[in-house]
């Protein structure tokens, strides 16, 4: 028997502009805060609920629950410092199809039979998501049990991976198997490998990340401090020593030299 049903949508509220609305009267406003306003929302879909008799309800909102694990891709839902909600704010519905998380995953509401899920989102948008498996929940809702969920995987267009070493390792047949993923690299070289970006971008038409990272560098104390009086070229040396956390070479020093004498000759002619 397919039990009779009602869905409630509520959208993010921004707690300045949403008490006014959920206020009861101009004595009453709720709390700035997240938990405030979509406290207020679910008394509204109660008092809703009271006066229909044998319906299953399900609740769609756009929050950060409490007990959520979050990655980098998220918006910050923060206001004056109050962002989450707790999840008990849900209880006395049936589901609650939770929107914001990028990962899919259940929140657990305490004492309580209502189901709450994150879908999460249907692609992966940072390499924080890498290792989510991207799904649709399924919900069934029965007469009397409560609801049944079942994840259904979303297709993979293009695995995100992470590469990180050396540029020999990088470069070689080893990583032949991410060819055609989008890629997040890290070399991991002591000095910057020569023409690094074109040779790793030669081999991977997916790159969407490339940096340098040495492992063996370890920066002491701050940054060099750039005065007046210095030198160009002792700023730009000093420079050097600082990001790479060794001493410029003898061929970087001729390098700086060479492209301050052009800068300086090219000004000279300007005149």
């Amino acid at each position: 028997m397919t039990p009779r049903s009602r869905s409630y949508g509520i959208p993010y509220l921004d707690p300045e502009t949403a008490r006014a609305a959920l206020a009861d009267d101009p004595e009453s406003w709720p709390a700035r805060s997240h938990e405030g306003v979509l406290t207020a929302a679910m008394q509204r879909i109660r008092a809703d609920l009271d006066q229909r008799d044998g319906v299953r309800a399900v609740v769609m909102a756009h929050a950060f629950v409490v007990g959520g694990l979050p990655s980098d891709s998220e918006r910050d839902l923060s206001v004056g410092g109050v962002d989450s909600v707790p999840s008990g704010v849900f209880d006395g519905v049936d589901y609650v199809a939770l929107g914001h998380l990028h990962g899919p995953q259940q929140v657990s509401v305490p004492g309580s039979t209502t189901v709450a899920r994150y879908c999460g989102s249907p692609l992966a948008y940072s390499f924080s998501e890498k290792s989510h498996r991207k799904s649709t929940v399924l919900v069934e809702l029965t007469v009397d049990e409560p609801p049944v969920t079942t994840l259904i995987e979303a297709p993979v267009p293009r695995r995100l991976t992470e590469i990180r070493g050396e540029l020999a390792h990088v470069l070689s047949a080893e990583t032949d198997q991410h060819l055609d993923d989008w890629l997040k690299i890290i070399v991991t070289d002591p000095s910057y490998p020569a023409e690094m970006h074109a040779r790793v971008r030669e081999r991977f038409e997916h790159v969407l990340q490339l940096t340098h990272e040495p492992l063996d560098v370890v920066r002491v104390g701050a940054a060099p401090v750039v005065t007046e009086a210095m030198a160009p070229t002792d700023v730009a040396t000093q420079f050097v020593d600082f990001v790479t956390a060794t001493p410029a070479t003898e061929a970087e020093v001729d390098v700086i030299q060479q492209a301050y004498d052009a800068v300086q000759a090219k000004a000279q002619a300007a005149r």
